[in-house]
């Protein structure tokens, strides 16, 4: 990453840990505070053009800290479909999602608006290892399952001036 970063645009500061084990991120970009994660090396020029840009590098992309775990989760969801059809990331929009931490098994339905598309976004509380403190890891303890959003299925819906015509 610093071989690939112009030092005049890019501040590049290396930690140990950043933001702890369990939602840590590879990389922070503030001051966004997007998170991002499994960037390799070859990715580093891409990474940083889009940085430029004003840009979320998707395929990288971790969410923001400062939006509950299911809008972040429908957040990547939609940003990664905006790009597979060539939309702009600024007409990418996330209804309002509840804060609620999940519950495993539970299902949510969260609307995105593309673009001039409606999307529908189902998300399911899925049991993931987490390792919450490195010094479980160090100790060689078993991770615990915990629950964590993530996309069971996404669908272009009709908007409603579509469905009236």
């Amino acid at each position: 990453m610093r071989a690939a970063a112009d030092p005049e645009k890019f501040n590049l500061l290396q930690a140990t840990h950043v933001g702890g084990c369990r939602f840590a991120a590879s990389l922070v970009v503030l001051p966004q505070r997007q998170r991002y994660g499994r960037l390799s090396p070859e990715e580093a020029p891409a990474f940083l053009a889009t940085l430029e840009r004003g840009e979320i590098y998707v395929p990288a992309y971790r969410g923001r800290p400062d939006l509950p775990e299911a809008m972040q989760a429908a957040e990547v969801a939609a940003l990664a479909w905006a790009e597979e059809r060539g939309i702009a990331q600024a007409h990418v929009h996330i209804d309002a999602v509840p804060s609620a931490p999940p519950r495993g098994g539970e299902e949510l339905r969260v609307a995105a608006r593309v673009g001039g598309r409606v999307l529908q976004l189902r998300l399911r509380a899925e049991a993931l290892p987490v390792n919450g403190r490195c010094d479980r890891l160090a100790e060689g303890a078993e991770p615990e399952m915990t629950p964590r959003w993530s996309l069971a299925a996404i669908a272009e819906t009709m908007s409603r001036g579509e469905a009236s015509k």
